[in-house]
């Protein structure tokens, strides 16, 4: 189990929850959205994706998605555009289930718990 849980997810596999279309709109707000102007896009992020309560569950998907395959480069990191941190605690505070923001929350702790410095990116935390 140690060995299935220390190798990185492909992106393929993070990316297989979300439809094209959620895909294309979580690289738009993450590459063209202002921080500070972000409330429009994710009220209707949240409108049409996440509304209902069988979209809870998709949460940590998108949280997935976002660490392992959203990789801005430095001139978007160092720009004003919406950093990944401000949409993945946007997604946590949104949680309306118990259980869907502990699984968010632990999709970024197993992130995090066994991230490699020698095979992983510092994105990927």
């Amino acid at each position: 189990i140690l060995q299935l849980l220390t190798s990185r997810t492909s992106r393929k596999f993070l990316a297989c929850r979300l439809t094209p279309d959620m895909e294309t709109k979580l690289l738009f707000m993450t590459s063209r959205v202002r921080f500070g102007q972000q409330k429009r896009y994710q009220d209707w992020f949240q409108r049409q994706y996440l509304s209902t309560a069988e979209s809870q569950s998709l949460r940590c998907d998108l949280i997935r998605y976002i660490c392992g395959v959203v990789h801005p480069s430095n001139e978007v990191l160092s720009s004003d555009i919406l950093p990944r941190w401000a949409i993945i605690g946007w997604l946590l505070t949104t949680c309306t289930s118990n259980v869907a923001a502990s699984n968010a929350k632990l999709a970024l702790f197993y992130d995090w718990l066994f991230f490699n410095p020698e095979k992983d990116s510092i994105m990927n935390i």
